[in-house]
């Protein structure tokens, strides 16, 4: 795999966030803004691109990813959270739910109140996503099906994990039934390769080879 940094890579107008600043402009072109992943790769995550995704990297990196920052009552992992809206969806959306959060692998989780005042992170992470995309056959913007499976989740997580009363969010959300039992970081790690595997046949011709 080719892990050297596009030549003249422009970042794409996307997303909600739909900005291209100079300060954007100048962090893709600087050949040291990378990051290093699990496999020893380089992840250019202000320049990404389809062959730099790897699914080891993914997980790995996910299930060292708390979410809610770890304010939860115990480890709670971003892996075992995709798994667990990949379930939640059907066919291709099941791939999309998969990797909804896949950008979180690269450059951490900023939490959604910060998250919403740093248009230029946004937009590197829709980049992120829209490469993530292309890699592995989803839909990007991501699937209705999925955000409702996320948001969802999130209620249910917020019910079973966290101490704070639930917040008044602008959108309906169904808790699961099910309570949530946290996996164990390697175990979340293990079940994101397993269920990335379960649907390796929905990927189709899109599906790069070497994961």
């Amino acid at each position: 795999m080719d892990q050297n940094k596009p030549k003249n890579w422009d970042p794409p107008d996307l997303g909600p966030c739909g900005i291209v600043t100079a300060a954007l402009r100048g962090a893709a072109a600087d050949p040291l803004a990378w990051v290093p992943t699990f496999t020893g790769r380089q992840f250019f995550p202000w320049a990404p691109t389809s062959a730099m995704f790897n699914v080891a990297d993914i997980a790995h990196g996910l299930s060292l990813v708390n979410r809610f920052e770890g304010a939860t009552v115990c480890p709670y992992s971003v892996a075992q959270h995709s798994v667990m809206v990949s379930r939640a969806c059907s066919g291709r959306d099941a791939v999309a739910g998969l990797f909804h959060d896949a950008a979180e692998a690269y450059v951490g989780d900023v939490p959604r109140p910060v998250k919403m005042y740093l248009p230029e992170f946004r937009a590197m992470e829709d980049a992120i996503l829209l490469a993530c995309s292309i890699a592995y056959g989803f839909d990007f913007p991501l699937p209705v099906s999925v955000k409702r499976a996320d948001r969802d989740l999130l209620a249910t997580e917020w019910r079973d994990l966290v101490k704070t009363d639930l917040p008044d969010w602008p959108f309906e959300t169904v808790p699961l039934d099910q309570m949530i039992t946290p996996w164990h970081a390697g175990i979340a790690e293990e079940k994101f390769v397993e269920r990335y595997n379960e649907l390796v046949p929905t990927l189709g011709e899109q599906k790069r080879k070497g994961g």
